[in-house]
């Protein structure tokens, strides 16, 4: 992340949200089985089944993969590449939802 550019502040100025921030909110909505892993995965699905780069995926994700030489050499953030993911994410669950059509049986 670069200094200065929080997407979700937490409750002291200028600090991130608390890892546990969004496991709480989930917990106090009663969502049962939810989690916020979940919405990672999801993402994660989303990327490959939409043919994104999974090393373009795994940096959003703050993934670090490959073994120590890979990553010795791997310098770049891709910070514009994932701006334009995320953005193609948030439109992705933007769009209306699909219009669902009642089969009936016999």
């Amino acid at each position: 992340m670069r200094t200065g550019e929080l997407v979700f502040f937490g409750s002291s100025h200028g600090r991130p949200l608390a890892e546990v921030t969004l496991t709480d909110q989930l917990r106090r909505l009663d969502h049962g089985n939810v989690t916020v892993h979940g919405f990672r995965s999801s993402f994660r699905n989303w990327c490959t089944d939409t043919g994104k780069p999974a090393d373009l995926a795994e940096a959003a994700l703050a993934h670090t993969p490959g073994n120590a030489v890979v990553q010795a050499y791997r310098r770049s953030d891709l910070f514009d590449p994932r701006r334009k993911l995320m953005a193609d994410w948030a439109a992705d669950l933007s769009r209306p939802p699909a219009k669902v059509v009642a089969l009936r049986l016999g």
